[in-house]
């Protein structure tokens, strides 16, 4: 197999925090934190920033996030548990960006009543679905709404069981180096597109600072299939674009002899979610549009990608 087959308060209390109608409500169940994000509200979170800021050699705030969907919830939950309670370097924050027609299951609301995880997750609820982007751009506008631009942000797929030292080796990286150079880390780069790009396959994780995620990365939503789904490749683009780095991360590097990483990194694929919808296996049409996610491989992800690059200028 080529190496291309993969695409792919916090108290007990819930708290809906609806940005349309300015209003806050409590429910009286426990439960977790749930955040409903309107139309836009990526966006404009993003804009609203002032700088860039600087590099810190401090304590890091380090954050993973991940998105799903209505079909795949409901069998995640031992990814969540291996970023929310299985590293050796806990997390700050976890953040799960759904869509709005995404049901949290009984299981995931039940993480209220144990106050070490439901300190940790908030579920960050769209009004607006853009996409599989939204694993890191949800996260993102988050952390720059709050100020934390200087946050870590690792952000990885729902069908990945990711081993206990992950977040500590992405959290050992140098993100910036103070001159205004960032740069992001992942466990497998690739080349694609034509000409050819460095691209970071969120599989094995990414990492990324929140400030030096792209203006344009907020846009993916809005762009065509052949990019909406193509995150990977259109962030590595919007990346590139912005003078990001993209590094490998070494002590978590994709073995491709073997098809695997290490396992302090990652432990196991969830094949179940990884059944549902695979974007991996999305072919398009001569139009850019998703055609159907049952006919393709990683040949037909590298044409999506040169197909997406080209729908970008190149």
């Amino acid at each position: 197999m080529a190496p291309f087959g993969s695409f792919a308060p916090t108290s007990r209390l819930v708290l809906f925090a609806s940005f349309v109608t300015g209003a806050v409500g409590l429910n009286d169940r426990e439960s977790l934190q749930e955040i409903s994000v309107p139309p836009a509200q990526l966006m404009r979170s993003k804009r609203g920033r002032a700088k860039v800021p600087s590099c810190s050699t401090g304590e890091k705030r380090v954050v993973f996030s991940m998105t799903t969907t209505a079909q795949r919830i409901d069998h995640i939950r031992p990814a969540l548990d291996a970023v929310i309670t299985g590293q050796t370097r806990s997390p700050d924050a976890v953040y799960l960006s759904i869509g709005p027609d995404v049901t949290v299951p009984a299981w995931m609301a039940s993480y209220g009543e144990n106050s070490s995880i439901g300190s940790k997750l908030h579920i960050l609820r769209q009004n607006r679905d853009p996409g599989p982007g939204l694993k890191l751009i949800g996260a993102a506008s988050e952390e720059n709404k709050a100020g934390r631009g200087s946050t870590v942000i690792v952000y990885g797929d729902d069908d990945q069981v990711y081993g206990s030292d992950l977040l500590k080796i992405h959290s050992q990286r140098l993100h910036c180096d103070g001159t205004g150079h960032e740069r992001a880390f992942g466990a497998r780069k690739i080349l694609a597109g034509e000409p050819q790009i460095s691209v970071l396959e969120a599989t094995g994780s990414i990492s990324v600072r929140a400030a030096a995620v792209p203006e344009a990365a907020f846009n993916i939503g809005d762009t065509p299939d052949v990019c909406k789904f193509s995150d990977d490749f259109y962030l590595a683009h919007a990346f590139n674009q912005a003078g990001v780095e993209l590094e490998l991360l070494d002590e978590c590097a994709m073995d491709w002899a073997i098809e695997r990483m290490p396992e302090r990194c990652l432990q196991r694929e969830l094949n179940v979610v990884k059944a549902i919808d695979p974007l991996s296996s999305m072919v398009v049409d001569s139009k850019g549009k998703e055609s159907n996610r049952k006919a393709g491989d990683w040949r037909d992800q590298l044409r999506r990608y040169t197909l997406c690059q080209h729908a970008l200028g190149g």
